[in-house]
């Protein structure tokens, strides 16, 4: 009898080891739970005001001079990173803001349609000719491997996806 129980195990360990192989594991749980996991570490950053490698951003002018925190000004940009598209080998974290981008990465805005930006800084109208945004990520760069509080973060996630099948 205790042949036919270690068989039975055995079938039910496969079962279990067959579904963690499945495009459907991956694609049903595995990488929501990741993507997940991505927006909490966003979340994690705008918090700490840091990139995803613990670095600290550059402060804002403007948090600088009325108060709070660097891109968190309505909490619009933060709250725009949502899961995109996800196959069966990959997820993704985007934002559909235009200025999440410069953001993110850093950019030079020119003056096109006048010969002047005019924005406010500190109760002020200012007049530049061009602004520059300094890099001040928000999302892991495509260049570097991930940063170890992103890459335990996702380890994590990921054992506990398998946890939960194998459990």
């Amino acid at each position: 009898m205790s042949a036919i129980t270690g068989l039975e195990a055995v079938s039910a360990l496969r079962a279990k080891l067959d579904r963690l192989a499945s495009s459907e594991f991956k694609r049903d749980v595995l990488l929501p739970a990741l993507a997940d996991t991505a927006r909490e570490q966003i979340d994690y950053g705008f918090g700490r005001q840091v990139d995803p490698y613990d670095k600290p951003w550059k402060r804002s002018i403007r948090a600088a001079t009325e108060g709070g925190q660097t891109l968190v000004d309505t909490g619009a940009l933060q709250g725009s990173f949502v899961a995109g598209q996800t196959t069966d080998t990959s997820t993704e974290v985007v934002s559909a803001l235009p200025y999440a981008g410069p953001n993110n990465y850093g950019a030079t805005i020119k003056a096109r349609n006048a010969p002047y930006l005019k924005f406010k800084v500190g109760g002020r109208w200012v007049s530049n000719k061009r602004v520059v945004l300094p890099r001040r990520l928000m999302i892991p760069s495509g260049d570097r491997p991930l940063g170890v509080r992103w890459r335990n973060a996702m380890q994590d996630a990921y054992s506990n996806c398998v946890r939960a099948v194998i459990a």
